[in-house]
């Protein structure tokens, strides 16, 4: 998986992280720094929420974005169920230790799990 296709910069507007939610299928992504390194995440509700405060599509996330953010250092999809039924998010980046991310585990990979056992 091609993990920048779920990353975006504090510098996307609202209506152009809609458009990576659109391609990706998924209602987040990962803010990163100009380093690449994870700096936060920004969700639908987010956004939702933002819209609702003034803000417009032409808006810059870089004050919305939740730096603050739930991740995982690797792929435990049993911390991962848990965190997914718990806090009600439907995807949970994996990050590494020196922040980058690696990879992101989704509600419909966990489903997908599930069904096989």
């Amino acid at each position: 998986m091609d993990i920048k296709k779920f990353c975006v910069t504090r510098s996307y507007t609202i209506m152009e992280v809609m458009q990576v939610f659109e391609r990706n299928k998924e209602r987040g992504v990962i803010v990163v720094g100009e380093e690449g390194k994870a700096c936060g995440f920004l969700s639908m509700g987010d956004i939702i929420y933002a819209l609702a405060e003034g803000k417009n599509i032409f808006s810059r996330i870089g004050q919305i974005y939740n730096p603050s953010f739930l991740y995982l250092r690797e792929k435990d999809y049993e911390k991962a169920l848990d965190i997914i039924k718990n806090r009600n998010v439907s995807m949970i980046p994996i990050i590494d230790e020196n922040m980058y991310p690696t990879d992101i585990i989704t509600m419909w990979e966990l489903f997908r799990k599930m069904e096989l056992k």
